[in-house]
């Protein structure tokens, strides 16, 4: 039987539950919101990433990798605990969920900001393609 390294590694990965999606919402909530998350990743280059992610079309990618040299190890272990993984693993759940969240969550370029806005509602929406 053949076993390639890309495809074990696959398999490794976390899958999301919608319990881990809760749990990075809030997580994202504690973090400052999602603005100041926002903010930090386009401080590091990917100025071009964030306007994709809040404008119509494809999104560009974001790493783990990238998650790792943004978010300090402390706060992002918050999230691993919260989700029952690793470092990387939350990193890897974060990169994967944070553009489509923010895709999601846009209009017109704008993030929706008002008081009556449900952040946590829309966001398990928006992950889990309800």
């Amino acid at each position: 039987m053949f076993y390639s390294e890309q495809l074990n590694s696959k398999f490794m990965e976390k899958v999301a539950t919608e319990s881990d999606y809760f749990s990075i919402l809030m997580w994202i909530e504690h973090y400052g919101g999602i603005a100041a998350l926002l903010e930090a990743i386009s401080q590091h280059g990917l100025h071009n990433s964030v306007a994709s992610w809040l404008e119509k079309g494809e999104n560009f990618t974001l790493y783990p990798e990238q998650i790792l040299s943004i978010i300090n190890t402390d706060e992002l272990d918050n999230l691993a605990i919260e989700c029952n993984t690793d470092l990387p693993g939350a990193a890897q759940l974060l990169a994967s969920t944070f553009p489509r969240l923010v895709n999601g969550l846009s209009i017109k370029g704008k993030l929706p900001l008002s008081p009556d806005h449900d952040f946590y509602a829309d966001g398990i929406d928006i992950l889990c393609g309800h």
